[in-house]
């Protein structure tokens, strides 16, 4: 669902598809994906590989540069 973060994880029809948070359009989606193997493996794989940049490692070096900006001004 639309969600102002999960455009971060999420690029609609790419990784997986941004719907309304009421259900408008989710079962519309759902029906694209069972009509689709290829479709589903091709945003499986490339949600899977854009997981990598929301590791806790990378969190934490962001979160520590985001501190050390704040503290320096």
């Amino acid at each position: 669902t639309h969600d102002d973060s999960i455009r971060d994880i999420v690029t609609d029809g790419v990784a997986g598809f941004i719907v309304p948070q009421k259900c408008n359009g989710f079962g519309e989606k759902i029906a694209v994906l069972a009509d689709n193997e290829a479709l589903r493996f091709k945003m499986g794989k490339t949600g899977y590989d854009n997981h990598k940049n929301f590791t806790l490692s990378i969190f934490e070096t962001h979160f520590l540069q985001a501190l050390l900006c704040v503290f320096r001004e």
